[in-house]
């Protein structure tokens, strides 16, 4: 009977919620969806979540939508349109999209408790929603029996469904298409997990594999963007600065985790099977569960590492030293790419970008580092192969100074820098990381650990106390 009342206080929360906002603004959200030519779609945490299952809505509909953060999101340009859900409105960096948008000249519109905060001052419109959230130092609209702002999310969910009835009806869709194309993104879902069933040595109805004959030859698919899409399982998370845990407090976090995804339950129960830099550094980097969940130590032919076209593509690609093309790949004192290669990735990275050199792998380069003593036993990476190494490779390098103008000079002018960081926003002891070019708001950064990290800016003010050295790395012109 208790749960009943409290089921029954909820809904009539959200109630008497919903008899507050506006149908004009509801209409008014919907035709700014439907004039704008791409759609962005942006949150943070539980709003995030929320705003997400937004999107998968509108493309649904058939609208082209990207959800901001994920690696194959295009930048945002004139006529677009940028949907920000936040209970706030003054969330660091939602705040910074909003501006970026606006000076992009995209449209911005919001989903919020409070329009008169800084995301809802540069909207083309607003949906208020009533509510109370722990997040803002303004007042709050009304009072909720439930913690964390917790009316303001399910309230945002009944709010996006009430837009995505309205735009059915203005674009003439009906139930079977929406159904039609959750149906074709299911079999998607299918045919991936197929793809990876096959990978892990099954078949798709989980039965293992029959053995090979000792004769019989059996070749490896050829790697390609379909079935090995390097960002395809990474979660779209918020990260926090990373934390120096022991074994037994990276084990600790990893079990707080097992509510979000069961496989970090299977991680603690076999622990001693994997590496304890590995198991810290999933703790402190949930992007990594796949890699971790599927890890097998160095049992791949890394030779056969190869980049995607798409990768090729790019004009700044992003490599992931713990991808499972190489992150395996034995580097340095008893570890791998993935927890000790970010020297090789950021400057595979940087030499891809200069060069389009499809043969400079985060694999190939490690391996460089190691046979001609770029690696040094107890330090880790040497800076030298950030000079003596990348002439290997075609570029040309330089040591700079720490100075935001000179950084910003060799960035006008086409080079890429990478820096080589201390503790704080990315590390907790040593790392390198990649900068390629700037804004009004701070640097575009590419972190081999961290994809959020890399979907950003990053003011120099934040930047720089962490720089311990820099390298301007150019076109030889060759």
């Amino acid at each position: 009977m208790e749960n009943s009342v409290i089921l029954e206080e909820i809904l009539e929360e959200l109630t008497e919620n919903a008899k507050h906002i506006s149908s004009s603004s509801l209409e008014k959200f919907a035709n700014e969806i439907i004039k704008a030519r791409h759609i962005f779609v942006a949150g943070a945490g539980r709003s995030g979540f929320v705003a997400r299952g937004f999107a998968n809505r509108l493309m649904h509909l058939g609208l082209e939508v990207f959800f901001v953060g994920e690696p194959t999101t295009p930048a945002i340009e004139k006529k677009d349109l940028l949907i920000i859900s936040s209970g706030s409105g003054e969330t660091d960096s939602l705040i910074v999209m909003a501006n970026k948008a606006k000076e992009a000249g995209a449209s911005v519109v919001t989903v919020t408790i409070h329009p008169e905060a800084s995301i809802g001052k540069v909207c083309e419109s607003c949906i208020v929603i009533p509510g109370a959230t722990p997040k803002s130092n303004l007042e709050d609209t009304s009072e909720s029996a439930q913690p964390m702002g917790n009316a303001f999310e399910q309230m945002s969910w009944i709010v996006y469904d009430a837009v995505i009835m309205i735009l059915m009806k203005k674009l003439g869709k009906t139930e079977e298409v929406l159904a039609s194309a959750q149906d074709n993104s299911d079999e998607d879902k299918k045919e991936n997990q197929i793809t990876n069933d096959v990978d892990n040595g099954t078949t798709a109805d989980g039965t293992e594999k029959e053995e090979q004959s000792a004769t019989e030859t059996v070749e490896e698919p050829a790697d390609s963007e379909e079935t090995n899409d390097p960002f395809a399982e990474i979660p779209q998370v918020v990260l926090s600065k990373p934390v120096d845990y022991s074994l037994n407090q990276a084990i600790r976090q990893l079990e707080q985790m097992e509510a979000s995804d069961e496989r970090y339950a299977q991680i603690v129960e076999n622990a001693e099977k994997y590496p304890e830099k590995l198991l810290i550094n999933l703790a402190n980097n949930p992007e990594m569960i796949a890699f971790v969940a599927d890890y097998k130590g160095n049992t791949r032919d890394y030779d056969k590492a190869e980049l995607t076209e798409k990768e090729l593509q790019e004009e700044y690609p992003l490599f992931l030293q713990w991808d499972k093309r190489w992150g395996c790949l034995a580097y340095g004192d008893d570890s791998n790419v993935a927890i000790s290669g970010c020297g090789p990735t950021t400057l595979a990275m940087a030499v891809v970008a200069l060069t389009g050199n499809e043969e400079a792998t985060p694999a190939a380069i490690a391996k460089f580092a190691m046979q001609e003593g770029f690696y040094m036993s107890g330090t880790g990476t040497m800076w030298s192969l950030m000079t003596e190494g990348a002439a290997a490779y075609g570029v040309r390098s330089e040591q700079i100074n720490i100075s935001q103008t000179e950084i910003k000079q060799h960035l006008d002018q086409g080079d890429i820098v990478i820096c080589s960081v201390r503790q704080g926003d990315f590390t907790t002891g040593g790392h390198f990381i990649l900068l390629y070019d700037y804004d009004d708001t701070g640097f575009c950064v590419k972190d081999p650990n961290r994809v959020s990290n890399s979907s950003r800016t990053w003011d120099y003010d934040t930047l720089s106390p962490q720089i311990k050295n820099l390298w301007t790395i150019s076109s030889t012109g060759f």
